[in-house]
């Protein structure tokens, strides 16, 4: 049998001293050789990173997620794919409460639109305008309102308003509540 050398296997930490040091032939400036010189010296220098800018702001991002997910919805509409042409607008639905809610919606909108005013929207109107616009109800209508917000003109984008989730609702709450505190306000209990 042969002898085999134990130190071979183990793992040399000599060998690992050199690994940031290159080989470079002679012929090249002074200056890169004393860089490379400088960056073995045994301190560590970090890698030099080019800022980033983001110039696009949470509006816009929620916007583009939207007309994502608007296309989404589209593209997974039999009628649009079938056809080149945009679809008929479709009212009906398989739940009952969502051609009430929508005719309710209807109504007050031709409503607004005859009288010129504007009514007070309820909470209960904000969520069920919130239900119909994100396809909470199970219908094909739904998928209309999706292609709306594809379709918006530039003019429109700007007024684009996405809800609040639980953490910035209960940071408007703290916001409400300390300027009420400083108008002298009472806290109910």
């Amino acid at each position: 049998m042969m002898c085999v050398d134990d130190t071979n296997l183990r793992p040399n930490l000599g060998r690992f001293l050199n690994i940031g040091v290159i080989d470079e032939p002679q012929a090249q400036e002074d200056d890169s050789v004393t860089a490379v010189l400088s960056s073995t010296s045994g301190v560590y220098q970090p890698p030099k990173l080019n800022p980033v800018f983001y110039e696009e702001s949470g509006k816009n991002k929620a916007l583009v997620r939207a007309k994502k997910r608007a296309a989404r919805f589209v593209l997974e509409d039999p009628d649009v794919c079938a056809v080149e042409d945009l679809p008929k607008e479709i009212h009906f639905g398989s739940h009952s409460g969502d051609v009430h809610t929508r005719k309710r919606l209807d109504e007050k909108q031709r409503f607004e639109e005859d009288n010129f005013i504007r009514l007070h929207v309820t909470k209960q109107e904000k969520r069920m305008q919130r239900c119909l616009l994100s396809g909470g109800f199970a219908d094909v209508s739904s998928k209309i309102d999706h292609m709306q917000v594809l379709l918006q003109s530039s003019d429109d984008e700007v007024d684009f308003k996405t809800y609040p989730n639980k953490k910035k609702k209960k940071k408007l709450k703290r916001v409400r509540y300390r300027k009420n505190k400083c108008k002298g306000w009472k806290k109910r209990k």
